[in-house]
């Protein structure tokens, strides 16, 4: 009898891989790192209610406990104070702009007036020029001190310090102008020169500074100038003293005038010695004559030429009429100074000729030769 054959173990299909889902073929390389949800994603499949309380709860914090508005917030402040300080800036630029515009135009109306004022002036009346200077000089102090307070935070391309350097050099000329104006009577030759030097660095600092500073309103030309108007002033007193010194010599008799004359030429002789002993060039010419004085060497007068000999003192011998001129004789002591020894002293004998000059009617040194 047969043994009944046994069937086999029935083959499942979950052993076979049979089963409806579908098999990935890359299933096996994908990492398995990537498979697991991150930890944000599976705190939120875990505790989905509690990711959800925690946005509602930034939605319903304060504004200002919200990072987005805090940051928008400061960006804004920044934005506003930035504009502050542009505006404040530029509030001053303007402010200084302004007051250079309006203290430039009280300057130049006043240095008009004292210009015009110095064209009306003669040599015993000056008053009027001296006011209106002193008035200038006060405007030029006050809008220097004004500059100085101006606020200038943050003012940018301001010029206040451009234009205080034009009103201090502007000062200087108007207190030499006001001085020399108040001493008229008493101005040599060299305060005429130092003023118009004064004058000419004052423009010159004014026409390099004018554009910068935008300075449409111009001081008047002759403003500059004015050291030329005060000579013509003196130069005229001089002319008119001599015309009348020169009536009254026509009425005196041939004796008087002689002794006159040989005084006015012994005086011509002694102030040309004394500027002569200072070194004043500039005085020795006003008692020379004009030939005389191309002719003369003026470098034995200088620093450098006296350093270790110089006049010191002089003394007249005597005078002689020479025709139509006086020869007048004048001793001048030296001293001559040496390293080595001591001081010594020697007199030289120079011999004047002087003449009168036929316009001005003035006595004049017209040579000088030494006497042996």
């Amino acid at each position: 009898m047969k043994k009944a054959t046994q069937s086999p173990n029935p083959i499942l299909e979950d052993e076979l891989g049979l089963t409806g889902t579908p098999v990935d073929e890359h299933a096996n390389n994908v990492p398995k790192s990537d498979l697991r949800p991150t930890i944000k994603d599976k705190s939120s499949l875990e505790n989905p209610e509690k990711s959800l309380r925690s946005s509602k709860h930034i939605a319903d914090a304060p504004w200002y406990k919200r990072p987005q508005m805090l940051a928008a917030l400061g960006l804004v402040l920044v934005l506003l104070v930035v504009g502050i300080l542009g505006l404040f800036g530029w509030r001053n630029r303007a402010a200084a702009d302004e007051l250079v515009i309006d203290q430039w135009r009280g300057i130049t109306q006043q240095a008009d007036r004292a210009t015009q004022a110095a064209d009306r002036a003669e040599y015993d009346n000056m008053d009027d020029t001296v006011r209106e200077l002193t008035t200038l000089s006060d405007r030029l102090q006050d809008a220097d001190a004004r500059a100085r307070k101006q606020n200038t935070f943050l003012a940018v391309g301001n010029h206040l310090g451009g234009f205080r350097d034009v009103i201090l050099d502007l000062k200087d000329y108007a207190d030499a102008l006001k001085t020399s104006a108040e001493k008229l009577k008493d101005l040599q030759p060299r305060d005429l020169d130092a003023l118009q030097a004064t004058g000419t660095s004052a423009e010159t600092k004014l026409q390099s500074q004018k554009d910068t500073l935008r300075l449409t309103e111009s001081l008047p030309s002759s403003f500059f100038k004015l050291s030329d108007r005060f000579e013509t002033i003196i130069t005229a007193h001089d002319n008119a003293e001599n015309e009348k010194q020169a009536a009254e010599d026509a009425t005196k008799s041939k004796e008087e005038q002689a002794k006159q004359d040989q005084a006015d030429a012994e005086e011509a002789v002694s102030r040309w010695t004394m500027a002569y002993k200072s070194g004043d060039v500039n005085d020795m010419k006003r008692w020379m004559t004009a030939a005389y004085a191309k002719e003369y060497d003026f470098s034995e007068v200088t620093s450098s030429y006296r350093l270790t000999n110089y006049p010191v003192s002089y003394r007249r011998v005597s005078t002689e009429k020479k025709g139509d001129q006086y020869e007048v004789v004048e001793a001048i002591t030296y001293v001559t100074k040496s390293d080595y020894a001591p001081d010594t002293n020697y007199t030289q004998t120079f011999i004047f000729l002087v003449s009168q000059d036929s316009t001005s009617k003035r006595w004049l040194v017209n040579s000088r030769r030494y006497s042996y």
